[in-house]
């Protein structure tokens, strides 16, 4: 039983979502939002018209604590009165922050997803200028659909448990699928 709350609803058996539970959703909404992008992006470039667009894993953990982070970053931007300009540029110049720490962390372990040293306005291959309108983009939409959706869905206390070993047991599966490809990446590393 999942409802959107409404301005007068006061029932007391509807919680909303655990912590867990919106990092699951802001997982998939950003490696479903990037999916989409480089599809578009690399049609733009290459007249590819399957729209293949690429992801890692590790986006399932860079989206879900970024748009996590800026749900608490949106709150206190939009009780300090802040406009959406300036509220969209502190979430740019999180974002450019966000990714640039997550590059760098993943790059000392060779795993590192993107390089964007072939672009013009590039910081070590990490971060790019280039992207500064489609983060805005995306800023834009996390806190105006993403977060404010996510923050009205309510649950019964049977479905919210149930969401959480859903939650629990895809997050798992996730990790052991990547620790599995790390080992096996050292077995080739020292098989060689």
């Amino acid at each position: 039983y999942i409802q959107l709350m409404k301005p007068n609803n006061t029932e007391d058996h509807n919680t909303p979502l655990s912590p867990l539970a919106r990092l699951y959703i802001y997982a998939l909404h950003g490696c479903l939002c990037e999916v989409a992008f480089t599809a578009a992006w690399d049609w733009y470039y290459t007249r590819d018209h399957r729209l293949a667009g690429h992801t890692s894993l590790w986006a399932l953990l860079i989206y879900s604590s970024a748009i996590f982070f800026m749900e608490g970053l949106s709150v206190r931007l939009q009780q300090k009165h802040c406009l959406l300009p300036v509220r969209l540029t502190v979430y740019t110049l999180f974002i450019y922050l966000w990714e640039f720490s997550w590059g760098f962390l993943l790059r000392l372990f060779g795993a590192c997803p993107w390089d964007y040293s072939e672009f013009r306005y590039n910081f070590i291959g990490l971060v790019t200028l280039e992207y500064a309108i489609p983060w805005a983009l995306a800023a834009l939409i996390a806190e105006k659909h993403v977060i404010r959706n996510t923050l009205k869905i309510r649950l019964d206390k049977y479905h919210q448990s149930s969401l959480f070993h859903c939650c629990l047991f895809y997050f798992i599966l996730y990790f052991f699928s990547h620790l599995r490809g790390c080992t096996q990446n050292v077995y080739l590393c020292l098989k060689t």
